[in-house]
C-alpha cells in the first residue's frame, strides 16, 4: 500500500464532507462567497437550480463483507482497531465503474 493512495482516500472522504456541508449552508449559486472571482467568470444571474441527474448503473460495496472492521460500541475504538484504510484501497483498486462504498453503522478506524 502506498501513502498517496491513503491519503487519497483521507482527501476524498474529507472532499465530499466539506462539498456536502458547503451544499448544505446555500441555498442558491448566489449566496455562495466566491471570494475574489471577477464577475465576467460567472453566468448572468438568476442562476437555475438544477438538481443532480444519477446516471444510473451504481454498485454498492458493503465494505464490511471485503475486510473492513466495524466497531460497534459506538465509543472509542479498542487499542488493537484495525485501520480500515488499506482495506478501503484495495476495494477501490479491484472494482472499477460507478461504485459506492456503504458503511453499516459503527465505529471506522480510518488513519
Amino acid at each position: 500500500m502506498m501513502l498517496h493512495d491513503l491519503n487519497s482516500i483521507r482527501a476524498c472522504l474529507l472532499g465530499a464532507f466539506i462539498l456536502g456541508s458547503a451544499a448544505m449552508q446555500h441555498s442558491s449559486a448566489q449566496d455562495f462567497d466566491y471570494g475574489d472571482l471577477k464577475p465576467e467568470f460567472l453566468p448572468p444571474s438568476p442562476w437555475p437550480v438544477v438538481g443532480y441527474q444519477d446516471p444510473g448503473g451504481w454498485k454498492t460495496i458493503d465494505v464490511t463483507k471485503h475486510g473492513v472492521k466495524s466497531y460497534k460500541n459506538r465509543g472509542a475504538p479498542p487499542e488493537d482497531a484495525v485501520d480500515a484504510s488499506p482495506a478501503i484501497a484495495k476495494i477501490l483498486a479491484e472494482t472499477e465503474g460507478r461504485r459506492r462504498l456503504y458503511f453499516p453503522e459503527g465505529t471506522y478506524v480510518i488513519k
